[in-house]
């Protein structure tokens, strides 16, 4: 996917609702404290919240009701994908785009709350008619609930496919009554949703020049955690990996319903109760550890941070060479914070 925009409200300096047009643009120049920084953090905050995380402090001192926003708009979108179920479908079939066409992501923070938490929505032209307009909500067995309610004939619908269920429910109502709201997808089972759409996001690294080095900064830690994100990012890499998860996931399943067979000889009642399913994809980040050891045995991350930042640097831009004659390499985004002696008004 490619980043088109950012909004901002509430954030930092940025009080009123503020556009950022991304798309091909590769630097900002402005005055001192005019918001650069803000806007490459805000980012870093939107992406991964990592190397800058969100802070209360972060929302505006005048901010009525204390709720900082950071929406991005994006394109090229992935075409077919798969959200709550194993079945395909598409971000157009979910009705999860805008008006037109976009789809924008919207995530917030209530700071009037001692502990603000990320919440994510999805800002999408939508249905709003009752009954209609929280099936992304709802679990396959209250999908089939629903369609009994709404009697929505089930002839020819795969009960087992959450997009076919809902698309029939959709198509039975004469009005959905189709509004631009914003759709959570961080509560209940929406939560299913973003994780597999939060794989699709273009992959953000941020490298600041001149922030004072600190051996707790990740990515100064070891610049080769970068390498790894970005080498799982690869769309080849990851058809590989949904390859390995549907192997295990397919044959987890058989034994689980084996299992399950094998109950019911004992107790019927209870093995209907039972269903074989998978709560979470796995976490591949966490499977891999990469470092760059020098010809005396002494691994990168115990060498300086200067060093570890020249390293990292290097690798920023070995991958953009790369990524310019790669056409098959997936999103990735690269932003540099460099304060210019020569003209201090300048980031990149």
């Amino acid at each position: 996917m490619k980043l088109e925009s950012m909004t901002l409200k509430n954030f930092r300096a940025y009080r009123d609702e503020t556009t950022v047009q991304i798309g091909d643009l590769t630097t900002i120049i402005g005055r001192n404290d005019v918001g650069k920084s803000s806007i490459l953090d805000a980012l870093e905050i939107f992406f991964n919240n990592k190397l800058v995380t969100f802070e209360p402090a972060d929302c505006h001192v005048r901010a009525d009701d204390r709720v900082v926003e950071i929406t991005c708009e994006f394109s090229n979108l992935p075409v077919p994908l798969i959200l709550d179920s194993q079945v395909e479908t598409t971000l157009a079939q979910e009705s999860l785009l805008s008006q037109d066409g976009a789809l924008r992501i919207k995530k917030l923070w209530r700071c009037s709350l001692a502990k603000p938490r990320e919440e994510v929505f999805v800002c999408a032209y939508h249905p709003s008619a009752p009954g209609y307009d929280d099936l992304l909500q709802l679990t396959q067995t209250k999908l089939r609930e629903r369609m009994r309610e709404l009697s929505v004939a089930d002839d020819g619908v795969n009960r087992n496919s959450n997009p076919a269920m809902r698309a029939a429910i959709w198509a039975s109502c004469d009005d959905l009554r189709l509004v631009g709201k914003d759709i959570p997808v961080t509560s209940e089972d929406g939560k299913r949703i973003w994780e597999k759409l939060s794989l699709h996001l273009p992959l953000f690294a941020l490298f600041q020049s001149d922030r004072p080095s600190r051996d707790s900064d990740a990515e100064v830690q070891d610049p080769m955690k970068v390498a790894v994100a970005t080498a799982l990012a690869e769309p080849g890499t990851q058809q590989k990996l949904v390859e390995v998860v549907d192997a295990v996931r397919s044959h987890a399943i058989e034994l689980a319903e084996r299992t399950r067979q094998a109950l019911c000889k004992l107790d019927p009642t209870l093995a209907r109760e039972l269903t074989p399913e998978f709560k979470a994809d796995p976490k591949w980040s966490g499977l891999f550890n990469l470092t760059l050891t020098s010809d005396d045995g002494i691994p990168v991350n115990k060498r300086g941070s200067g060093v570890r930042r020249m390293i990292l640097v290097s690798f920023f831009r070995a991958e953009a060479d790369r990524r310019l004659g790669d056409a098959e390499s997936g999103d990735i985004i690269y932003a540099i914070e460099y304060k210019c002696p020569e003209s201090p008004d300048l980031t990149a």
